[in-house]
């Protein structure tokens, strides 16, 4: 019986042990620099448990500067090597300005090339570049590495391709949108653009004459349309120096079409807005122009072409000298597909259009 009793007292008289309280650790440290956030400090803190964690491309300045504080060696090259990647016009001075800090170097060298290359074809069109610290801006300037024409043509990969560039007849490009949308693509040399320019000028000042172009076959200006099958008629019409052109096709049968050419007064409601915008307009009465109308259509399978001669004609406002003497008839033997008329036009002393 006491034996019974001394195990029921036993458990009364164990001594409970109580769990020992964990001890929280507190680490301070006074940092001072203003890049690094607390987002941007958290991020390098994730980095101790996993490597790959993401980080955002805006953030990345503050943590490098986090890895840096922490002495992150890893981190801070993952750093590096993201910002080296992902170098653009809005974070160039941001991530120069890091580099810099932080003597990172490998960033600081992409920096200086990133803007080698980049400098001149985007200044003109990019505002951030703005913010481009001087010391930098003016290192890349001074660099025997920045190109003096750094067109794409002008540079080494471009050369092979020069030659074939050389053919556009880029004087038919008349709007100075066009020629300014061109001179930002930094793709031709800005020489080429700048005669272009220089020649329209001259031709408004020569009421029209297009006196730097000399031959038919390798200068004249093109313009065409392309003829469904479903038309009866169908015309287009160009603006050149304040002469106003249309080619304008007629379908008389199922395979036989008519193609002539003819000057318009600006006054013509059907006239585009586009046409008149730059309000260029010329009151000679007669416009003396070489051409020769085309035209193409597939039939069967196969491409047949109908042409006029070259023609030298004075146009005037009324008929029949504001049509083109020499319009012609284009038909086929089986049904064509669509007609695409064309025309080469040269005018004045000589003039082109």
């Amino acid at each position: 019986m006491k034996e019974l009793e001394k195990l029921l007292q036993a458990p009364a008289l164990r001594k409970v042990q109580e769990k020992t309280p964990i001890k929280k650790m507190v680490i301070s440290l006074k940092i001072t620099d203003p890049m690094v956030t607390k987002v941007a400090f958290a991020m390098a803190l994730k980095n101790l448990y996993s490597s790959q964690a993401e980080i955002n491309l805006d953030n990345m300045p503050g943590v490098l500067a986090s890895a840096y504080t922490l002495q992150f060696s890893s981190l801070f090259q993952r750093c590096v090597t993201v910002m080296m990647a992902g170098l653009t016009s809005n974070n160039i001075s941001n991530f120069y300005l890091a580099s810099c800090k932080y003597k990172a170097e490998q960033l600081t060298t992409a920096c200086e090339k990133w803007l080698d290359m980049n400098l001149v074809p985007l200044m003109g069109t990019q505002i951030s570049l703005r913010k481009i610290p001087k010391e930098l801006l003016h290192k890349v300037l001074k660099s025997p590495s920045f190109p003096k024409k750094c067109s794409f043509l002008d540079q080494n990969e471009g050369h092979s391709l020069m030659s074939l560039f050389l053919c556009l007849r880029l004087h038919a490009i008349t709007k100075g949108k066009n020629l300014e949308d061109l001179r930002h693509m930094n793709f031709l040399p800005d020489s080429w653009l700048v005669r272009v320019t220089a020649n329209h000028y001259h031709a408004l000042e020569s009421g029209g004459d297009m006196v730097h172009v000399t031959d038919l076959t390798t200068q004249a200006m093109r313009f065409g349309l392309l003829f469904a099958q479903e038309y009866t008629t169908h015309s287009k019409v160009i603006a050149v120096y304040g002469f106003f052109f249309e080619i304008k096709g007629i379908k008389n049968d199922t395979t036989s079409y008519s193609f002539y050419m003819q000057r318009k007064r600006h006054t013509d409601v059907e006239f585009p807005s586009s046409l008149c915008e730059h309000g260029i307009v010329s009151l000679r009465p007669e416009r003396l122009v070489k051409y020769k109308i085309s035209a193409q259509t597939l039939v069967d399978g196969k491409w047949q072409e109908f042409q006029t001669n070259e023609v030298t004609q004075k146009f005037r406002f009324i008929k029949p000298s504001c049509k083109s003497q020499n319009h012609f008839g284009a038909g086929a033997k089986a049904d064509p597909g669509p007609q695409r008329p064309e025309a080469d036009l040269q005018s004045g002393r000589p003039w082109r259009i």
